[in-house]
C-alpha cells in the first residue's frame, strides 16, 4: 500500500514539474491565464464552436502574438497587406 501511495506521489510531482517547465517557457507571452496550463481553453472553445470570435478577442486583448494552449502560440497579422 505504501508503494501505491509513494508512485502516485511521484506520479503528482512529475506531472506538476512538467506543467511548470511549459508553463515556464511561454510565460512571457500574453493569453488567457488557463491557456497557460492546459489544453482546456481552446478545447471548451473548439466543442462551443466559439473558437473564432474567442479568437479574436483574446487577440485584440493580448496583442497579434497569444498564447492559445500550453505549447502553442498563435501568430495574427492584421491590416497587413501580404500581395
Amino acid at each position: 500500500m505504501l508503494g501505491i501511495a509513494i508512485l502516485l506521489a511521484l506520479l503528482l510531482l512529475f506531472f506538476t514539474a512538467r506543467t511548470l517547465y511549459v508553463w515556464n517557457r511561454l510565460r512571457h507571452i500574453p493569453g488567457p491565464f488557463s491557456a497557460g496550463f492546459s489544453k482546456w481553453w481552446l478545447l471548451k472553445r473548439t466543442m462551443n464552436g466559439t473558437i473564432h470570435m474567442e479568437s479574436a478577442q483574446a487577440t485584440f486583448q493580448y496583442g497579434e502574438v497569444t498564447q492559445s494552449h500550453k505549447s502553442a502560440v498563435k501568430l495574427t497579422a492584421f491590416g497587413t497587406n501580404l500581395a
